[in-house]
């Protein structure tokens, strides 16, 4: 997701990188229903429910999925 985004936008994914403990910090607040509200479910209801990957692309996501999960418990 985040290799998309800096394809799409570099200089955010560029903020991104430099504040990293910032947008983690972000992201948790919003699933706990912080004071900005809960970005991420006003994003998933925008995107389809289902899409069609192919079997490496799978595995990609799988491991973008895994890395941010270990920076989230990393930074607790």
């Amino acid at each position: 997701m985040l290799q998309q985004l800096g394809k799409q936008n570099p200089q955010i994914l560029r903020l991104i990188q430099e504040n990293q403990a910032e947008f983690l910090r972000f992201l948790n607040e919003t699933l706990e229903g912080g004071a900005r509200g809960n970005i991420l479910g006003q994003l998933a209801a925008e995107m389809p429910h289902a899409v069609t990957v192919a079997p490496e692309e799978r595995e990609a996501i799988q491991r973008v999925h895994l890395f941010i999960i270990q920076l989230i418990w990393s930074s607790l």
